[in-house]
């Protein structure tokens, strides 16, 4: 039966050619067994056992004698009379007296008796070996198993008449004694029973035809053995080289019989055609012989030992034979086997959904060929082959499409055990069996093998590198130089392959049309994932979201961030990996929440990832002349940083930090304007104060007062204190999960305050201008007689200070207040994220992924409850 694609149990197919001996040895044998239980299961446990030469009848006794006379029938195909009996369904009886119809020792247990008739082979049944090797342990089998034994020597009856071949009774004598280690031991209980008799008839003195009675027969046959007794003792007496112990043990047995003639017994021929029991002769000498064999005793107790049957050295050949027959056939079956396995290995996991699963599968089953050829090498026997074989089928997961294979083996073992015994011999040769086995483990290193390149594959077309624009491109050039079908990768350039993803130790891979057909699935898709970017971009409801397959930082569209202004949140949502690859920080980010869910992380060096707020830099330009510094702004808060992983993989390098922005420094308060200087005054700002004049005859006196005005200058102008610096941002957090103990997280993390902006410098106060001052002028004048004749004028400053007032720092109450930084909006919750990527498992699902999504997707449900 050839193995399907498909199939769901191991074909173990019969070994056919060349077996039919030992088939046919192992048909004989089942029947030879299932007759042997009668004798263990009868309740008496004593055997009559039927022998004798090939033809003499026994077949056809022992069967009438056990009431199974359905079948018989009498014939006369000659038509003279001479009836023979006929077997109806040929098993029990021939037709001729050349074969034995007794195949193999049968014994039958009498309905009323509860004895068992056992039925052996002719003693010169030469047709095949197998008889002898069969009656040889049917016999060792009766010793072993019956309790008393009483023998029958069947003797066609011409051959006690001195008309027949004497030499042909003498010649069955001594077949019997070789069976018997002690003759003497049987003879005294030993029956014989003539076959075959004629149905004669006389005339008597009134002319009535009568038959001749069997005691006439008996005395026809008693005398015929005093012959034979009287030249067997010529022959000893003579010892011509003769068997001296035969002929004394032979003549003990015939005087025996001689002198218990109640022994001797006649099997009459059928006296008419049809159902043999219709022949009153029939009915009769079964009758006597029942009377003569169960009525009396006559039992000897049986010893093992008692029979001594020696198996001739065809027997012997043929035995050595069958062993060897039996050695091929299990090998046989062991390529069958590990053909059909093969088919079933292969076929068995391409229902497997996770390739953990199916490398674990392969590592056992490993392990379980490794104790399975243990086993069978170091079985001694084809039975423990097939328990052994039977354990693995078992252990692998399997099961064999039919067992009668491994049954048979197992009968077949248990008859040539029975062989075994009677010949001491064990010829089987497990080591051979183990041989044709080895394939197994190759078969299982290959799938092993292979299933570890395909992961390596998946890993390779969808790595880091695989991601660059232009890797697809290369890889298939390379390819395309070898193609010779139309799949990219076919037996020609799939070692190509191989060595351009630097996968050299699975080049030497056997390739076959269903494996060329997975690497080439696996390659178009991470081809056709790449080629679409591998990713996709929602801006709604203040929250960023990027959803792929597998995300690197350093592919993200930057300026597709940037351009959803309003979003508070940025989420990377990646159902496979993420590749950490750069720096993402504010110049990203802008102080945005960052939100990672990934199964796995790979940190590919030492990078760094903020949410850090928005510092507000440097404070705008000094303040107007006199006005006070406006306060600085406050720094942006940081945002919330969330990483999700079920595994985070160099994750040491990585550095997370969520720092407030610096607040912005105060303005510098405004300076003030300088004074203006003052200058003293001359004639030209003279004011007149006060004229007086003493007028007397001889002496007069004229005096003037004036004022000389100054320019007085102006005071310096005030200046401005420096604003307040703007308060730093409120530091953020960072919450990293990890969902497995597996390789969890072990990256750095930095939080603090924004510190706060400096505050701005007071502006410098104006410095006085110079002043001049006023001046009072006194002039004298005297007259004589109103002659001048002398003048005086003095010159003197009014409060005179040099310096007007410097400006004044002027403080501001209002300009004191401080900005409270505002909170970054919280992210949507974890679930939310979620439902947005939860979907593309099972798009994206692959042997590759399926245990990582599944994990990942069950830890992350029961820690955030998403499914409550």
């Amino acid at each position: 039966v050839p193995a399907s694609q498909n199939q769901e149990c191991i074909v173990l197919n019969r070994p056919a050619a060349n077996y039919s001996k030992l088939f046919e040895f192992g048909q004989t044998f089942a029947r030879l067994i299932a007759g042997l239980e009668n004798i263990s299961s009868s309740a008496s446990g004593d055997v009559i056992m039927f022998v004798g030469n090939t033809g003499a009848g026994k077949s056809s006794l022992v069967h009438l004698l056990a009431g199974h006379t359905d079948n018989f029938t009498a014939e006369d195909p000659s038509g003279t009379g001479n009836f023979q009996i006929v077997d109806g369904s040929e098993k029990h009886v021939s037709k001729t007296t050349i074969d034995s119809t007794t195949t193999y020792p049968e014994a039958i247990t009498d309905a009323e008796s509860a004895v068992v008739f056992f039925d052996t082979p002719g003693f010169r049944d030469t047709r095949s070996p197998t008889h002898e090797v069969i009656a040889t342990y049917g016999l060792q089998t009766v010793a072993k198993t019956s309790r008393r034994i009483k023998f029958v020597l069947l003797v066609e009856h011409n051959s006690l008449t001195n008309n027949g071949p004497r030499d042909d009774f003498t010649n069955s004598l001594q077949s019997f004694f070789s069976l018997l280690r002690n003759p003497n031991k049987y003879k005294s209980t030993t029956q014989l029973v003539a076959t075959k008799v004629e149905n004669r008839y006389i005339i008597n003195k009134k002319g009535h035809q009568l038959l001749v009675s069997d005691d006439s027969f008996i005395d026809g046959v008693v005398k015929f053995l005093r012959d034979v007794k009287s030249a067997l003792a010529n022959r000893e007496k003579n010892n011509n080289n003769d068997n001296i112990q035969f002929l004394s043990e032979a003549q003990s047995f015939i005087g025996d019989l001689i002198d218990n003639r109640s022994r001797i017994s006649l099997f009459r021929k059928p006296q008419e055609e049809g159902p043999v029991m219709n022949s009153a002769t029939i009915r009769t000498s079964l009758a006597a012989i029942r009377q003569s064999l169960l009525d009396t005793d006559g039992y000897v107790d049986v010893e093992v030992n008692d029979f001594g049957y020696t198996l001739s050295d065809q027997a012997k050949l043929y035995i050595r034979e069958l062993f060897d027959l039996m050695n091929n056939y299990v090998t046989d079956v062991c390529k069958s086997f590990t053909q059909s396995f093969e088919q079933f290995l292969v076929a068995k996991y391409k229902n497997y959904v996770a390739i953990t699963d199916i490398t674990t599968s392969l590592a056992g089953t490993k392990h379980y060929a490794d104790v399975l050829i243990k086993s069978v090498n170091a079985s001694q026997y084809p039975n423990k082959f097939a328990d052994a074989l039977w354990r693995f089928v078992d252990d692998v997961g399997a099961d064999t499409c039919s067992n009668d294979t491994l049954r048979e083996i197992k009968q077949l073992t248990d008859f040539l055990s029975n062989v075994e015994n009677v010949t001491d011999t064990n010829l089987y040769l497990p080591g051979k069996w183990a041989d044709a086995l080895y394939d197994i483990e190759r078969i299982v290193k290959s799938e092993q093998d292979y299933y570890v390149m395909l992961n390596n594959l998946f890993d390779k077309l969808n790595d880091h590198s695989a991601l660059n624009d232009n890797f697809f491109d290369r890889t298939s050039l390379a390819l395309m130089k070898y193609n010779q079908n139309s799949m990219l990768v076919d037996e020609q350039n799939y070692v190509v392959l191989m060595e351009h993803l630097a996968l050299n130790q699975f080049a030497g891979l056997k390739m076959n049309e269903d494996r060329l057909n997975a690497i080439n699935s696996i390659y178009l898709k991470a081809k056709y994932q790449q080629a679409k970017s591998g990713s996709s971009f929602s801006c709604r409801n203040n929250t960023l979201v990027i959803v792929g397959n597998f995300l690197r930082l350093q592919s993200l569209d930057k300026n597709k961030i940037a351009s959803c202004k309003h979003a508070t949140t940025v989420a990377l949502l990646a159902t496979n990996k993420i590749y950490i690859d750069t720096n993402m920080g504010v110049d990203v980010l802008g102080g945005r929440n960052l939100v990672i869910i990934a199964p796995e992380w790979q940190v590919m060096g030492k990078f760094v990832i903020s949410v850090d707020g928005v510092s507000r830099g440097d404070a705008e330009k000094k303040a107007y002349n006199g006005v006070v510094g406006a306060s600085g702004k406050p720094g942006q808060s940081a945002g919330k940083f969330i990483g999700i992983a079920l595994r985070y993989f160099n994750s040491e390098q990585l550095t997370v930090t969520a720092n407030g922005g610096n607040g912005q420094n105060g303005q510098d308060g405004g300076d003030g304007i300088a004074g203006k200087d003052g200058f003293d005054g001359d004639d030209s700002t003279r004011k007149s104060l006060d004229d007086s004049s003493n007028i007397y005859l001889v002496y007069n006196r004229l005096k003037k007062t004036s004022m000389v005005v100054a320019d007085e200058g102006s005071s310096g102008g005030d200046a401005g204190m420096g604003g307040v610096g703007g308060a730093g941002g409120f530091k953020g957090t960072v919450e990293m999960h990890s969902l497995s103990t597996l390789s969890p997280d072990r990256s750095t993390h930095v939080t603090r305050n924004g510190s706060e902006g400096m505050q701005g410098a007071n502006g410098t106060p104006g410095h006085g201008g110079l002043r001049g001052c006023n001046a009072i002028i006194k002039d004298v004048e005297n007259l004589v007689l109103f002659i001048p004749v002398g003048s005086s004028s003095k010159h003197e400053f009014i409060n005179c200070y040099r310096k007007n007032p410097d400006g004044q720092l002027v403080s501001n109450e209002a300009g004191q207040y401080r900005e409270t930084p505002a909170a970054v909006p919280a992210p949507p919750p974890v679930c939310e994220l979620y439902a947005n990527m939860s979907p593309l498992f099972q798009q994206m699902n692959n042997i590759f992924s399926h245990k990582l999504f599944e994990e990942f997707q069950r830890v992350l449900n029961e820690k955030f409850h998403c499914n409550a």
